[in-house]
Order: structure tokens, then sequence, then C-alpha cells
């Protein structure tokens, strides 16, 4: 299971403080749903153990729509 952050400030992100929701857990297929998000570019932060991305921010390119569903694959290696 990795455990999954998302953030609206690049600060918070590094910092890995006040996400804008509770952190969520993939489930067995690697997969977590964040529903009711403000309209953000949001910073994601994964953490499985010893794998994480915090050499390597992820970004969305802009900010969501309200009613939009986007699908992001993250890979942590």
């Amino acid at each position: 299971m990795v455990k999954v952050g998302l953030f609206d400030e690049l600060d918070e992100w590094s910092m890995k403080e006040n996400p804008v929701q509770v952190w969520r857990e993939t489930d067995q297929t690697g997969k977590v749903l964040f529903v009711d998000l403000q309209e953000f570019a949001y910073y994601i932060y994964a953490d499985g153990d010893s794998l994480n991305n915090i050499g390597h921010e992820i970004q969305l390119d802009e900010a969501l729509k309200v009613n939009e569903t986007r699908k992001l694959t993250v890979v942590i290696e």
C-alpha cells in the first residue's frame, strides 16, 4: 500500500504538512480516489515506505475544473 497526499502549495508538499484532504492509501490495485476537490493544480506526494517522490515534485499541469475527473499515474521507484 502507498499513502498519497494532495497539497495546494509547494512548501507544504515538501514538508508533507497540511494536505488538502486526509491522506489516502492505495487499494489492492494501486489506485486511490480523491473527491470534492477545489479548482487547484495540486502537488501529489506518494510514499510507499522506502519509496517516495520527495525528490521529484509532481503537479497537475492545470487546475481541476468543477465536476472534472482526472486520472493520474504516479510511479515511485
